[in-house]
């Protein structure tokens, strides 16, 4: 028998699936968790280090005190909480006032040009900071009690010098639960943390909710300032630490951290427009990748199934159905690691389109020329990514 042009093509996509299900797999299961590494790794270290948590933030009025109360009912010696308000407009600072001499919250000073807000917010906390380690974290976590000290173990058990650590996320809408498990899997899959957590080459990654060092490892990392001007935070300092030569370990935290990174649709959509074009720039050549993976990994099945259902040729459908299953079975992996509902993998090409339209949105902007856009506060366009 020999292979019509589709039947081949179909057989080439199946296969890819088949090793997309796999690397899915095999990312989510090696990955690690703080409590898995911690019985691992935690060895005595005598006297738990001085610890300043370090919150920048803005209009974050709903959030900010569930997060404070979290840290504050933390079972550690000797930790500070630095809160750097970046001129919230919604009663955060307020808010911020109540807690008195319990924490210690400070107004951003005037912004330096091509400073980022929240980096700028993150280093003046850390001028602020008496701690022997410092902990950057957001407005939006909420955690549970004794991670921060779990946390500290790990990181030196581990012999590293930076420990980030990905939360639970708290989904209450439709939108949430179609989308963010998505996210999930493409930051995953893109920055490859199980890599970096094995020192190969220079694979880097860290998650901006929770980012516990050394305090010197920090400033050997060049400090916020040597990535003030770039919009994606997290993964810049990561990758400062390991041109500095120092380890960074990404661990999941399982229910010991917890955050609701967005309410709406709308929330969704400027947070993962911001991501992308913070991260991408003005390499217009990355979006269009990206919307072609986007397009071939998950949408490409369908039009599989169509045109075999159209030329009624048993062995296409076959191959078509085997198609659709295995990526039904990569997007339940983050389904369930992300505690979304696994029935929400019925109708993935509906967050997948969705997820595309925000990459086309991020592109429509690099494109226009227009800056990234977060907080109420614009930003010059970053370099290619």
């Amino acid at each position: 028998m020999s292979f019509t042009a589709p039947l081949a093509l179909y057989i080439l996509l199946a296969v890819y699936f088949f090793f997309s299900l796999a690397l899915s797999f095999i990312q989510v299961i090696t990955l690690g968790s703080l409590e898995g590494r911690r019985a691992a790794k935690a060895v005595g270290h005598g006297r738990q280090p001085s610890m300043t948590a370090i919150i920048p933030c803005r209009n974050e009025a709903d959030a900010i005190s569930a997060c404070i109360d979290s840290i504050l009912a933390q079972s550690y010696d000797d930790l500070e909480v630095v809160v750097v308000d970046g001129w919230s407009e919604d009663g955060t600072w307020e808010k911020l006032q109540a807690y008195g001499s319990r924490i210690r919250a400070v107004r951003e000073g005037e912004r330096p040009a091509g400073w980022t807000g929240k980096n700028w917010g993150a280093y003046t906390g850390y001028l602020q900071a008496r701690g022997e380690y410092l902990l950057f974290t957001d407005a939006d976590m909420v955690f549970g009690d004794g991670v921060i000290g779990r946390a500290v173990e790990t990181l030196r058990g581990e012999g590293c010098d930076m420990l980030s650590l990905g939360p639970s996320i708290r989904m209450a809408t439709f939108w949430e639960r179609a989308v963010l498990p998505l996210f999930a899997q493409f930051v995953l899959l893109l920055f490859q943390p199980q890599l970096m957590n094995r020192d190969i080459a220079g694979w880097s990654m860290a998650n901006g909710q929770f980012m516990l060092m050394p305090r010197g490892a920090y400033e050997k990392a060049g400090t916020h300032s040597a990535i003030s001007s770039i919009i994606v935070e997290d993964i810049a300092l990561a990758g400062a630490f390991r041109a500095a030569g120092m380890k960074v370990r990404f661990y999941w935290a399982g229910s010991s951290l917890e955050t609701r990174m967005y309410s709406s649709l709308g929330e969704i959509s400027r947070g993962m427009v911001r991501d992308i074009q913070g991260g991408l720039g003005k390499g217009y050549g990355f979006y269009i990748f990206d919307l072609a993976y986007l397009a071939v990994s998950f949408l490409s099945p369908l039009a599989m199934m169509a045109y075999a259902w159209q030329v009624q040729q048993a062995l296409l459908i076959a191959v078509a159905v085997i198609s659709l299953i295995l990526v039904m079975l990569r997007m339940l992996t983050f389904q369930i690691g992300t505690g979304s509902p696994a029935i929400y993998v019925l109708i993935y090409p509906v967050p997948a389109a969705a997820y595309m339209c925000m990459v086309a949105a991020a592109f429509w902007r690099a494109i226009r020329g227009m800056g990234v856009e977060w907080k109420g506060r614009e930003y010059g366009m970053p370099p290619p990514g």
